[in-house]
């Protein structure tokens, strides 16, 4: 059962590492600034220290730290998510440590950590 999973997922093994995130999040992060300007909103911040993690990562965002549905037993899956959760607990340390000080409070990070591969922005118009 194990190996027939594992060929349906092959595939990732060999994805170029900019497909690792969505293309509309790449564009975000392509078209960020050198720097903050005064007063740039937390996003940014967020989103230029995601920039900075896959630069020092080898093109790698942080890890979500969640494990596929997959055949195991429960031991050795529990293991495997035990592995996971730590990783993505390092990685999230690491970004934070790429943001400004004050700037990562609370669990919206480890949100942000686990959801950046698939961000987007959203346009609106102000109401009135």
């Amino acid at each position: 059962m194990n190996f027939t999973e594992a060929l349906e997922r092959v595939h990732l093994c060999w994805m170029p590492r900019e497909d690792l995130v969505d293309f509309e999040t790449r564009a975000l992060l392509d078209s960020l600034p050198p720097s903050d300007p005064p007063g740039a909103p937390p996003e940014a911040r967020l989103l230029r220290a995601l920039r900075r993690f896959a630069e020092e990562h080898r093109g790698y965002p942080p890890l979500a730290g969640t494990v596929p549905d997959m055949t195991s037993t429960t031991e050795r899956y529990v293991a495997l998510q035990a592995a996971y959760r730590a990783r993505a607990g390092e990685d999230a340390e690491a970004m934070r440590a790429l943001l400004p000080a004050g700037a990562a409070g609370g669990g919206g990070l480890r949100t942000f950590c686990k959801k950046c591969r698939v961000v987007r922005r959203v346009a609106t118009r102000a109401a009135g």
